[in-house]
């Protein structure tokens, strides 16, 4: 490791152990602004595939953000951790302690929390338990966790499918009158969905569940987490490891930071060669073009995955491969590493 990072870790007060009782070695990854720092204190990470599922979905935001009719999580259209030229991406080897907490929703700041919408301080990061039932859930001496399929994978029983068509249906695209019907139809609705299912229905409260009429990128969003499954994890800056006594769960092994480009480029590439007939009707390669996004989807979640939960496509240890191959030393075939802090693309 670089002596410049060492120091950053020494001066961040991640110099102490994690109690060996309870060590786990995890490696995680997370796309952030080149003017972030690397060690992800107050962040989000994913392991391989829970930081597969955050990429992936990135490809939507083309679609998603041009549709005048979507409303939902506007935020991601100005997340700046999507929506910036001079973003990172970075692989850190941590230990962590095993006795995991509740995850949080780590935002770098752009003026407004993006969940409480309470004003917060532009370019720092702010954490939101998940638990928004109890937001002290989360201890922040301990590293959250949470689980891809967990979060985003509904199956829908069909006595719940068939209570909430019955009942709501009209109203289904409507963000006003279908949570309305929701609450009037309750005890039906309650017998055979549970809440999260059912709120899932309606437009503006979670993410919109997958079926014959759903939009595409709806869909496909769903249908990410089935691909890729994975976990996330909240680090915060309570439980970072330092000199003193006292109890800490994780602390930095080792990090490399290369180009989100260079990654963005090995993905693409490597879903295009996989292909080829459909990219090729799209003419030049357009990342922001329906016709691209449709072939991209399609090639990494099968043909059907549009407008169903019948999920086929790449492998997801293709994509993986491709994914680790980029983080891999830059002899051996990876892309460009960032050792100097003086250099000019990445401030740590």
């Amino acid at each position: 490791m670089a002596a410049w990072l060492l120091a950053l870790l020494a001066s961040s007060g991640l110099a102490g152990k994690v109690d060996p009782k309870y060590a786990l070695d995890l490696t995680v990854y997370h796309v952030h602004p080149a003017n972030v720092s690397s060690v992800p204190v107050d962040m989000d990470t994913g392991d391989l595939y829970g930081d597969l599922f955050f990429f992936l979905d990135e490809f939507l935001l083309p679609l998603q953000c041009a549709d005048p009719s979507y409303f939902f999580d506007k935020f991601e259209c100005q997340n700046p951790e999507h929506r910036k030229g001079d973003l990172v991406a970075t692989q850190v080897h941590l230990q962590v302690d095993s006795r995991f907490g509740n995850y949080a929703g780590c935002n770098l700041c752009t003026g407004i929390d993006p969940f409480t919408r309470k004003p917060c301080k532009k370019g720092t990061y702010i954490c939101d338990c998940m638990n928004f039932t109890d937001p002290s859930a989360c201890d922040h001496h301990f590293v959250g966790r949470e689980t891809v399929q967990k979060q985003f994978v509904h199956n829908v029983s069909k006595a719940c499918e068939v209570a909430l068509e019955e009942s709501c249906h009209p109203y289904r695209t409507s963000q006003f009158r279908c949570p309305r019907c929701l609450f009037q139809h309750r005890q039906r609705i309650m017998e055979s969905c549970d809440k999260a299912t059912a709120m899932s229905y309606c437009p503006g409260f979670a993410f919109p569940l997958c079926t014959s009429d759903s939009k595409d990128y709806d869909c496909w969003h769903m249908n990410i987490a089935r691909k890729t499954s994975g976990a996330w994890y909240s680090t915060f800056r309570e439980g970072m490891c330092d000199k003193g006594p006292g109890h800490c769960s994780w602390e930095v092994k080792k990090v490399k930071t290369i180009p989100e480009r260079c990654l963005r480029d090995r993905m693409v590439n490597t879903v295009e060669e996989a292909g080829p007939e459909c990219f090729n009707r799209c003419g030049t390669r357009n990342e922001s073009s329906h016709c691209w996004v449709s072939c991209f989807f399609g090639t990494v979640l099968g043909p059907e995955s549009h407008n169903s939960t019948n999920v086929t496509g790449l492998d997801r240890e293709i994509l993986g491969a491709s994914w680790t191959k980029a983080f891999e030393e830059e002899a051996e075939g990876g892309c460009r590493q960032f050792t100097d802090p003086l250099d000019e693309s990445i401030v740590v």
